[in-house]
């Protein structure tokens, strides 16, 4: 039921550069950061990617402009030039590789609510596309695009991340969404006695 807005979106070629030390600091500084005030504002346990949202947040930069655009840039202060942030994201997540023991699913996509004024210019779009290897779909926001999103996420992981969302606002304009899995085998298996429920 969604309409596929990158069946059309041409894909450029991205430059690859050296992910170097440097780099990798300063990525570490987002990311550790991004955990500490998530930490702080939840007042316990959280799990979050801050790979999947720097990721989400550089895409976005693609597009944004004006007070949205400084405060991604706020967020990803000092990460790297912006000027080439595309070009170091693509080539980042390239160096991500699988290997017999380990599956890694990293996988974006936008969706566009069909009720609201947005529209994704070709530019952003193909951006998205190239750098990112993000899909992007528009349809109206409700039970039908949360299924939607799920079956997406479900079949991008290999069954692995069935579900992302129980719900979806239907006031928002735009949702960007992020299935992160890591398939592997634990070097040393963890028994079910030993994983506490919670209590």
């Amino acid at each position: 039921t969604a309409e596929n807005l990158m069946e059309n979106i041409a894909q450029d070629n991205a430059s690859e550069v050296d992910i170097d030390e440097s780099f990798c600091k300063k990525y570490s500084t987002v990311a550790f950061t991004m955990l500490k005030n998530e930490y702080t504002s939840e007042g316990g346990n959280v799990v979050i990617s801050p790979l999947a949202a720097c990721y989400n947040l550089a895409m976005l930069a693609n597009g944004a402009e004006g007070s949205n655009l400084s405060e991604i840039e706020r967020t990803l202060g000092g990460f790297v030039n912006y000027e080439a942030l595309n070009d170091y994201m693509h080539s980042f997540s390239e160096k991500l590789i699988d290997t017999d023991k380990a599956k890694l699913y990293f996988e974006n996509a936008i969706w566009c609510n069909a009720d609201k004024n947005v529209e994704l210019s070709n530019e952003f779009l193909s951006a998205a596309k190239t750098y990112y290897g993000a899909d992007a779909y528009k349809e109206s926001f409700g039970k039908t695009a949360v299924a939607n999103i799920n079956n997406w996420s479900s079949n991008k992981t290999n069954l692995n991340a069935e579900y992302i969302i129980d719900d979806l606002p239907t006031d928002a304009p735009l949702y960007v969404v992020n299935a992160t899995v890591l398939d592997a085998d634990w070097e040393a298996p963890i028994s079910a006695e030993n994983v506490s429920d919670g209590t």
